[in-house]
């Protein structure tokens, strides 16, 4: 059985490696099954992948969502690059800028 150090290692570096240091749940698995085939969450008292990086790799944080996937980042990056994330709709950026939107707290 792997040491939960060392696959934690590999999923942080999948992050880091990346333009935006940020990546899908779904490549981190790709990734830990080439590296480590016979890593399995159960055999570190977590159900999924999800509950292992919570658990063991605290500084990889759940950031948004990239369909049905979790999009994950290092901590230490800034979230908001000062781009439109991929998941916004233009009603959310009508919400965000509308004063129809606005709630009676909201409206100066």
């Amino acid at each position: 059985m792997e040491d939960a150090t060392v696959v934690a290692t590999t999923i942080r570096q999948v992050v880091a490696d990346t333009p935006t240091k940020t990546s899908t749940g779904g490549r981190i698995w790709e990734v830990i099954r080439t590296a480590h085939p016979d890593f399995t969450p159960t055999n570190f008292g977590t159900k999924n992948l999800r509950a292992f990086i919570r658990r063991f790799v605290t500084d990889v944080k759940e950031r948004d969502r990239a369909g049905a996937d979790i999009l994950y980042g290092l901590e230490n990056e800034p979230e908001d690059d000062g781009q439109q994330p991929a998941s916004t709709t233009p009603l959310d950026i009508e919400r965000k800028h509308s004063p129809r939107f606005l709630t009676p707290t909201m409206v100066l």
